[in-house]
């Protein structure tokens, strides 16, 4: 009897660089006919072809084109969800528009078009007090953002391929020491929009989230990068666009997700480090993650474990190779065993510190339908470190781990005290601890397991000893 494999699928900036696509070559061609667009997904190295759902003329110089996200045998809760791509002939000479509102709310307009037979269900935009009047884009202007942090403005210099064959290889020589990026990125902008060339420009619409703290719209390196190579291949001589992305169901889906934990607010991201959607919640992902990691295994002796994506690029950030990393999702106990049963001698943890917290917990599985114990977790470490009863009751009646987090450091601020620190540094060590514990009860062997934590603003907040050591 065969066994169906998992079909993966394609993330979401796969599926908006298909519609922009689509929109551009209806608004040079006018063909009707067009049914789908090849799409070259840059990683991995492969083309693929995406189905446009509708395609329409807005005027003379806009066109709108509609594709339907398809993530594979996921549980991925943007499944045909719509993703709509307005493409403009922009003059790049026009002056800029007067900046986005930076008074809380994200400005919002009308939608760029409300007709034909596009699916209503959820409107691109809820009424109350946003301004309609005007256009999504006010007369060619480059809306300008960087992504949401900004440590270091250079992206990362293209890894050393991993040895092929003899001595595996023992460290991580990218590591920079930090959170610095290390080539310039496709653009440097402003809010909530950007430069990808002399001649793309993308901005942010309903649906697309934008960070609550530098107010930067929530589309990613590899969204960015993606739409500079497909796009350039098609767009004329002396030509410039602005492309506005939509998704109409953003704002509720988000809802349902952890992006306000890391500060993206008011819709979903164009995130990822891929084109390809893997079927991360179903049992064959996991044995397919194992056959990764014993790949790896053969090549080195430390591998990184990062949960999501939110860490794989944070790592890479920091000049941790990718050949390197592992991505475990919320498997973190059966990847450690196969880790150590591969002969790997040391491992980093690299996540959020919602998620890496409920190892110091003996939790490893940390999908938080299995368990989740965070805070209790943190206000046990407090009270063992002295924390008054006071502040105890204040960070276990926080609504997340990360509120907890912010109301340590505004103790540190106010009394000028480290309890970030302290309490972060403990946590940190009885993960590694309990994580070394669990693979010898598992596998009787002796791994080195270092942790990094890091925030919603993805910064660093604590690297244990352990990790000090393992990035050498």
């Amino acid at each position: 009897m065969t066994t169906n494999q998992p079909r993966s699928g394609y993330t979401l900036p796969v599926f908006a660089c298909a519609a922009a696509m689509a929109a551009l070559e209806y608004l040079q061609t006018r063909n009707q006919s067009i049914e789908q667009v090849s799409i070259d997904l840059i990683n991995p190295a492969e083309t693929v072809n995406i189905l446009i759902e509708q395609i329409a003329i807005l005027t003379d110089n806009s066109a709108l084109a509609i594709t339907r996200s398809d993530p594979g045998d996921n549980l991925d809760l943007t499944r045909n969800t719509p993703i709509w791509a307005m493409v403009e002939w922009w003059d790049s000479s026009e002056p800029p528009p007067p900046p986005p509102c930076q008074g809380g709310a994200k400005e919002q307009s009308s939608p760029p078009y409300q007709g034909g037979a596009q699916e209503q269900s959820s409107p691109p935009y809820q009424g109350g007090a946003k301004e309609q009047s005007s256009p999504p884009y006010q007369g060619g202007a480059k809306e300008q953002s960087s992504p949401p942090y900004q440590e270091g403005a250079q992206e990362l210099t293209p890894p050393t391929p991993p040895c092929q064959g003899g001595a595996k290889e023992q460290s991580f020589p990218h590591y920079q020491g930090g959170a610095k990026e290390q080539l310039p990125p496709p653009y440097q902008g402003g809010a909530r929009g950007g430069e990808l060339s002399d001649t793309i420009f993308i901005k942010g619409g309903e649906g697309i989230g934008y960070d609550q703290k530098t107010g930067q719209t929530a589309i990613y390196r590899y969204a960015k990068t993606l739409l500079l190579a497909n796009i350039e291949k098609i767009l004329p001589p002396n030509k410039s666009i602005l492309i506005t992305f939509i998704l109409p169901q953003g704002k509720r889906l988000a809802t349902r997700t952890s992006n306000a934990a890391f500060g993206i607010v008011e819709g979903l991201s164009l995130l990822g480090t891929t084109g390809i959607s893997q079927p991360l919640t179903v049992p064959e992902q996991l044995e397919q993650y194992k056959i990764q990691l014993q790949e790896k295994a053969k090549k080195f002796d430390s591998l990184v474990f990062c949960i999501g994506e939110n860490g794989l690029e944070l790592a890479a950030k920091m000049g941790i190779s990718p050949h390197q990393m592992i991505k475990t999702a919320n498997w973190l106990g059966p990847m450690l065993v196969c880790a150590s049963l591969a002969e790997v001698k040391s491992i980093l943890l690299f996540g959020y510190h919602g998620k890496l917290i409920k190892l110091a917990g003996g939790i490893f599985h940390t999908h938080h339908h299995i368990a989740d114990g965070r805070l209790e977790i943190l206000t046990a470490h407090c009270a063992n470190l002295g924390l008054p009863t006071f502040d105890l009751q204040k960070v276990f009646n926080c609504s997340t781990a990360e509120d907890a987090l912010q109301y340590l450091r505004e103790l540190d601020a106010i009394k000028g005290e480290n309890w970030v620190i302290r309490v972060y540094g403990e946590i940190t060590k009885t993960i590694d601890q309990r994580s070394q514990n669990y693979i010898y009860t598992h596998c009787e062997k002796n791994i080195k397991v270092g942790s990094v934590m890091f925030d919603r603003q993805r910064k660093i907040i604590i690297k244990s000893e352990n990790a000090d050591i393992i990035l050498g």
